[in-house]
C-alpha cells in the first residue's frame, strides 16, 4: 500500500473513533428503548471536578465569610427558574405542567429541611432529615413576547407568565453533544441568575456546568436532566426528582462528594471523605472507603446513590451553594482597593476567576508594575488618576497568558498648581487629586508654540523634579480562565 493508501486509512479510523466518542459524550439519536435507566451507566455527565475547582469553591467560601457587611451569608436566596420540556412528535418524552410543578416540588423539598429518609424503608430512622440550605426556586416569569422579567417570579408552573416552554423537536429530544448549543442557543431565556433546566433525553441522567467554569447567563449556562428522572418517572431507580437535586448542586458550585478522592474528597469540611462513588442503597453494608474518616456520605444528593437514598446536604455544602451563586451569580466581583506605597510589594492576595482587585500608588514619574503569582492567570489594566474601566481604553492593558504580568506608564509629567489650595483640601489625597487634575488641565490646553505656557527649567535641576508631584496609579488585576489565582503579589517601581 502506497503512502496516500495510509493517509485514507488513518483519516477514516480517526473519523469513525470520531463519532463513537462524539456519541459517548451526552448520549446519541438511538431509539429511546436502546437508551432507558436500566441499562443507563453514567448517573452524571459533569465534568469530574479537578483540584483547581475545588480550591476555587474553597476560595469562594472563605471570601464569602470574610465580605463586608453588605452580604448577609444567613440571607434566603430565591432562584427563578425556567423549565424546557422537549419531545419528539410521537409525544415520546412529553412533561405535563404537573409532571414539571412535581419537580420542582421536589428541587424545593431538597433544598430544605423537610427532605428526610423514606420511613417505608427499613433502614429509615423516622425523622432523620437534611439541613435547610436557605436556597428555593421559584419559577421566573417572562412576558408576553416571552422575555424574561429579570428578577420575577411566579407561583408555579401553570401561572400565567411562568417561564415554561413545550417544545417538539426530534433532534432535541434525543440529546447528543451535537445538538445541545443549537438547542440552548433556541430556547435559553434565562440570564445569569436563572435556572435553566432542558428536560430531554440522553445517555446520562444529566450534565451541566460549575459556575466557574463557563459564563454565568451565556447560552452554555444551564442544567440538562433526563426527562424520565422526575418524580414518577420511567426510570425505576431514579424517578423521584433527585437527579435534578443533585445537577443543581453542581451548578451552584458543589462537586461530587468522592471527586478528589480520600485526600481532598468534595473540600467540604462536614462531608465524610469518600474515595470513589456509591452506586446503590444498601445502608446495611454502607461502606467505609476511607478508614477512620467515617462511613461514605452515601444518602448525599452529590454521591451516585440511588433516588431512595439521597435526601441530605450538609451545613458546609449549603454555604458553598450560597456563596457560589452570590458571587458567580450576582456579580460580586469587586474587592475594596488596596494601598501600596513605592517599591514596597504588596502583601499576597487570592482571585478566584473573573474577581477583581484595585490597588492604587502614589508614583511621580515613569512606573512600572509587575504582578506575579503561583498560579492561574491574571491580566493587568492600569490608569492614572482614576480606576481602570476594564478595557482597551486604559492606559495600558496586560493579557498574555501566564500568571506574570508587566504594564508600565511611560514618561509624565504633572505641573503645579499656579494657586495655592485653600485649606478644605490642604491634605490628604483629596489635595493630591485636585493638583493632579489641575496640571493635565493646564497640559491639554497648553499652547505649545506660546514661550508664556512653558514651565521655566532650573538649570540645576531636572524637569521631572523640578515640575513632577505625586499621582495617583490604579493598577487592576483580574484572574481570567476557570482556575484561581493564588498568592498574587504587585510591585511598582
Amino acid at each position: 500500500m502506497n503512502l496516500p493508501g495510509y493517509a485514507l486509512l488513518s483519516f477514516a479510523l480517526i473519523t469513525c473513533f470520531s463519532k463513537i466518542q462524539e456519541a459517548s459524550c451526552h448520549g446519541s439519536h438511538g431509539s429511546l428503548d436502546d437508551r432507558d435507566l436500566e441499562t443507563t451507566t453514567v448517573r452524571c455527565d459533569t465534568p469530574e471536578a479537578k483540584e483547581a475547582d475545588i480550591t476555587t469553591q474553597q476560595l469562594v467560601v472563605e471570601k464569602f465569610l470574610s465580605s463586608p457587611d453588605e452580604v448577609d451569608v444567613e440571607a434566603n436566596i430565591l432562584v427563578p427558574v425556567c423549565f424546557y420540556s422537549i419531545s419528539d412528535d410521537t409525544g415520546k418524552n412529553k412533561l405535563s405542567n404537573a409532571d414539571l410543578q412535581r419537580q420542582l416540588d421536589a428541587l424545593n423539598r431538597a433544598y430544605g429541611s423537610s427532605s428526610c429518609c423514606n420511613t417505608t424503608l427499613s433502614w429509615c430512622v423516622p425523622g432523620t432529615c437534611s439541613i435547610k440550605t436557605g436556597i428555593q426556586f421559584a419559577m421566573a416569569k417572562v412576558n408576553a413576547n416571552g422575555v424574561l422579567v429579570p428578577g420575577a417570579t411566579v407561583q408555579g408552573v401553570s401561572t400565567s407568565g411562568a417561564c415554561v416552554f413545550h417544545v417538539v423537536n426530534n433532534m432535541w429530544a434525543y440529546l447528543d453533544s451535537g445538538d445541545e448549543m443549537e438547542m440552548k442557543t433556541a430556547l435559553k431565556k434565562g440570564n445569569a441568575k436563572t435556572l435553566d433546566v432542558y428536560f430531554t433525553d440522553l445517555r446520562a441522567l444529566g450534565f451541566t456546568f460549575y459556575p466557574w467554569a463557563i459564563t454565568p447567563g451565556s447560552v452554555k449556562d444551564g442544567v440538562v436532566v433526563k426527562a424520565s428522572s422526575i418524580p414518577g418517572g420511567t426510570n425505576t431507580r431514579y424517578n423521584e426528582g433527585d437527579t435534578l437535586a443533585h445537577e443543581v448542586g453542581h451548578w451552584l458550585g458543589l462537586s461530587h462528594t468522592f471527586s478528589g478522592g480520600c485526600d481532598i474528597s468534595d473540600g467540604i469540611a462536614d462531608t465524610p471523605p469518600q474515595g470513589n462513588a456509591y452506586g446503590g442503597c444498601s445502608p446495611a453494608t454502607r461502606p467505609d472507603t476511607c478508614p477512620g474518616g467515617g462511613p461514605d456520605p452515601i444518602f448525599n444528593f452529590m454521591d451516585y446513590s440511588l433516588d431512595a437514598c439521597m435526601y441530605e446536604f450538609t451545613l458546609g455544602q449549603a454555604l458553598a451553594m450560597r456563596a457560589c451563586y452570590t458571587y458567580f451569580r450576582h456579580g460580586r466581583w469587586e474587592n475594596d482597593i488596596i494601598d501600596l506605597q513605592p517599591g514596597e510589594q504588596s502583601d499576597p492576595f487570592n482571585l478566584i476567576p473573573r474577581e477583581r482587585q484595585v490597588l492604587r500608588v502614589l508614583v511621580q514619574g515613569n512606573t512600572t508594575c509587575t504582578i506575579s503569582a503561583n498560579e492561574g492567570n491574571a491580566d493587568m489594566y492600569m490608569n492614572l488618576l482614576s480606576p481602570p474601566s476594564w478595557s482597551a481604553a486604559d492606559l495600558c492593558v496586560k493579557n498574555s497568558l501566564g500568571s506574570a504580568e508587566s504594564c508600565s506608564t511611560g514618561a509624565f509629567v504633572v505641573n503645579e498648581l499656579v494657586q495655592e489650595p485653600t485649606e478644605e483640601n490642604e491634605t490628604g489625597l483629596f489635595r493630591l487629586l485636585i493638583r493632579a487634575l489641575a496640571g493635565f488641565i493646564r497640559r491639554a490646553f497648553a499652547d505649545v508654540d506660546d514661550p508664556a505656557t512653558v514651565p521655566s527649567q532650573s538649570p540645576t535641576r531636572s524637569p521631572v523634579q523640578q515640575w513632577t508631584e505625586p499621582v495617583l496609579l490604579y493598577v487592576g488585576v483580574v484572574a481570567v480562565g476557570s482556575t484561581p489565582v493564588q498568592n498574587a503579589r504587585l510591585l511598582c517601581k
